[in-house]
């Protein structure tokens, strides 16, 4: 249940991410004009985006290491949106920064929890002794 959680965390920052920055609008308040389309860390946050994205469909696989990279990704989002608060509106960026943190804290806590039982450790999978 927490990977799931931790799997649609992931998708629902990455989607944020992407749009917030691919728009070029304000998604919570009026647009605040062209971002000056070009910018570095524009780009930076779309590329995360876009591989935080990717990661999200493998944590639903159930890769564990995809968890981990989530939260690595979550951490540059989360330094990213703190730089850009100035052009893109702020509501916009502390709902990124929130989305984020959450991310961060429930890849953490997905990437720690114990998998699915093997076959050979399964306790269903006991000797019969006849």
């Amino acid at each position: 249940m927490l990977q799931r959680l931790s799997a649609i965390s992931t998708l629902v920052t990455s989607i944020w991410a992407i749009l917030a920055v691919g728009s070029g609008l304000s998604l919570l308040t009026l647009p605040t004009g062209n971002l000056e389309g070009g910018s570095t860390l524009y780009a930076v946050i779309l590329i995360f985006g876009a591989i935080l994205f990717g990661d999200g469909l493998a944590c639903f696989i159930g890769v564990r290491r995809a968890f981990q990279v989530a939260v690595a990704d979550a951490v540059a989002l989360l330094v990213s949106f703190s730089l850009t608060q100035n052009a893109l509106a702020v509501a916009t960026s502390v709902v990124a920064i929130a989305l984020s943190l959450v991310t961060l804290v429930l890849g953490v806590a997905a990437s720690r929890s114990p998998g699915r039982l093997s076959e050979q450790t399964n306790p269903m999978n006991l000797p019969v002794f006849g």
